[in-house]
C-alpha cells in the first residue's frame, strides 16, 4: 500500500453508527438485549452490552479494514487463549447465524461487526501517574503476549496501517503537517494577519516589533514545503 493510501486510511472517520444501531443489530444478530453505552475508540465504535448474566462488547468497524485482518485478530486471541499464559483473553462470541464477522450497512455505510467478551478493567489513559508496579505489571503482559505470538502468522497480518511501528517515520511527518497547521492558525489569531500576512494591531496598524512572529511563520511555512 503507498503512503497516500495508507494516510488515506488512517483519516477515516468514525463509522455513522449510534446506539440505536447497536442496540437494534445486537438484539436481531445475537439475541442479547440490554443497557448499552459507548466505549472509547479512536477509529472504529465501540458498545459495551450487560445482558445481566454477561458482558459483551460490539466492535463496528469501517469496511474499508478488510476481513482478513479482522480475521487475523480473532485468529490471534484464540491462539493466545489456547498459549496456557496467565492471560485474560476475550472470546469472540459469533451471530445466531454461526457468523464471527458480519458485513452490515447501516445509514448508507458498509461496516464490519464483532462481538466479544467483556474483561473487566481500567484503561491506563484515566490515570494521570503509573505506579513503577503497574509499569511494571503492564510490561509483564506486553512481554507474555509478544511470546505467545511469536510462532502466529496469518496473511491478514500483512497489512499495511498507522499503528505499525514500522510506518512510523512516514506517519509522523504525515501529523507533522498538522502541527504546523494548528501552530499558524493560532499564530493569525492571536497577533491578527493583514492581506499580506503581516501582523497587525487592534487598531490596523503594522506591529513593527513583531518581526520575530514574522520569521517563525515564514520557517514553519518553510518547513511545510520540505514535508512530503
Amino acid at each position: 500500500m503507498a503512503d497516500s493510501a495508507l494516510f488515506q486510511r488512517a483519516e477515516l472517520p468514525r463509522p455513522n453508527f449510534s446506539e440505536a444501531d447497536a442496540t437494534r443489530l445486537l438484539s436481531d444478530m445475537y439475541g442479547f438485549n440490554g443497557p448499552i453505552r459507548e466505549l472509547g475508540s479512536q477509529q472504529d465504535r465501540n458498545y459495551l452490552i450487560d445482558t445481566g448474566p454477561e458482558r459483551f462488547v460490539l466492535k463496528i468497524c469501517r469496511a474499508e479494514y478488510a476481513g482478513d485482518e479482522l480475521e487475523a485478530q480473532n485468529e490471534a486471541m484464540r491462539h493466545l487463549a489456547q498459549c496456557g499464559l496467565d492471560l485474560r483473553v476475550p472470546e469472540l462470541i459469533p451471530a445466531l447465524t454461526g457468523e464471527e464477522i458480519l458485513s452490515v450497512k447501516v445509514n448508507g455505510e458498509d461496516c464490519r461487526a464483532r462481538v466479544l467478551t467483556y474483561l473487566d478493567g481500567e484503561p491506563l489513559t484515566r490515570h494521570k501517574h503509573l505506579a513503577p508496579d503497574v509499569v511494571a505489571a503492564f510490561g509483564d503482559v506486553a512481554a507474555a503476549v509478544a511470546l505467545g505470538l511469536r510462532d502466529f502468522s496469518h496473511p491478514g497480518l500483512e497489512r499495511n496501517l498507522q499503528w505499525d511501528l514500522r510506518r512510523a517515520g512516514p506517519v509522523a511527518l504525515h501529523l507533522l503537517k498538522s502541527v504546523i497547521q494548528i501552530f499558524l492558525c493560532m499564530l493569525s489569531m492571536l497577533m491578527g494577519i493583514d492581506a499580506d500576512g503581516y501582523p497587525q494591531d487592534a487598531a490596523g496598524v503594522l506591529i513593527p516589533q513583531a518581526s520575530q512572529a514574522i520569521r517563525i511563520r515564514d520557517l514553519a511555512m518553510g518547513y511545510m514545503h520540505l514535508l512530503p
